[in-house]
């Protein structure tokens, strides 16, 4: 009685197609290039991305692009925004609401209660 035989995949047999370059990669930034990372941007807070990827390239052999430095802020938990724009207050409205202040400086928590 013959049985059928089915050859084995490269898988099945532990040989697996990986690039040899896989192997040898490792992240760009460690814990220690983050935290100086947070470092450049917590020292000024007005740095563009391109001016914080600069500083970060000084000094070190390997220089990471624009896009890796995005990747890790988000990583860090930052994120770009731009300010709201109001108008300034002007001295009328200064005056409005030290008025308003002084008119209620005495009030208790339960009249403070029936304004929300």
């Amino acid at each position: 009685m013959m049985t059928a035989r089915r050859e084995l995949t490269d898988f099945e047999r532990g040989m697996h197609n990986i690039p040899p370059w896989t192997a040898q990669w490792s992240p760009a930034l460690n814990d220690r290039d983050r935290r100086r990372l947070q470092r450049v941007v917590n020292s000024n807070g007005q740095a563009t991305l391109r001016q914080i990827t600069a500083e970060i390239n000084v000094g070190r052999t390997r220089d990471l692009s624009v896009r890796t430095v995005r990747r890790n802020l988000a990583f860090l938990g930052y994120s770009s925004r731009r300010p709201t724009r109001v108008p300034l207050l002007t001295e009328r409205h200064r005056l409005q609401r030290l008025s308003w202040a002084r008119e209620h400086i005495g009030w208790s928590l339960d009249e403070w209660k029936t304004l929300a």
